[in-house]
């Protein structure tokens, strides 16, 4: 008798948690529904299109947390950015970027990360071609902060250095004459 009932449970168990994947499989099936949607509007440089379909999923993945672990997160939030940065939004771009940036640091994501930052430096790039504005934020000198700048160039400089030159505009005493070698 004791045989079965541990049977019963053991039945019962495995069939809550069926539903349980089930309904969590349904449920990113919708995500990568809206995700696909926007990666293919995306490839095809329809911004407005884009955006709707990556809010839809961002809306459903701020509600189920449990999906954060997955590289597709990162990527949309990588994608928003862009499609904010054809849209020349640049404060949206920069927030959906670092939430691409913060997520894929999170979870590891190594190829999400490298693409964010790259969506990155061409903002800050295009923000000083086209001269957006954009708010900056105040870096205090004896503060440790993260600040981006497009790179203008690398040049080899002796055996062992770079040159780096990186387009800046005034943040923290550095004007737009300013080189950082």
């Amino acid at each position: 008798m004791g045989l079965h009932l541990k049977a019963l449970v053991l039945m019962l168990f495995c069939f809550k948690c069926t539903v349980q994947v089930s309904a969590q499989q349904k449920d990113t099936a919708y995500f990568m529904q809206q995700y696909k949607l926007a990666t293919k509007y995306h490839l095809a440089n329809k911004v407005d299109s884009a955006i709707s379909f990556y809010q839809k999923a961002i809306k459903w993945s701020e509600q189920n947390r449990f999906f954060d672990t997955s590289k597709s997160v990162s990527d949309m939030y990588s994608g928003i950015g862009r499609m904010y940065r054809l849209k020349e939004m640049p404060q949206e771009s920069q927030e959906f970027l670092m939430k691409a940036i913060a997520n894929a640091r999170k979870y590891n994501h190594f190829v999400e990360l490298r693409l964010a930052h790259l969506r990155l430096t061409v903002l800050h790039k295009t923000i000083a071609e086209k001269n957006w504005p954009f708010n900056y934020p105040t870096v205090k000198e004896t503060e440790t902060s993260e600040v981006y700048f497009s790179i203008k160039s690398v040049k080899p400089l002796g055996n062992d250095s770079l040159e780096v030159v990186a387009n800046a505009g005034k943040l923290d005493g550095i004007t737009n004459d300013s080189q950082l070698v």
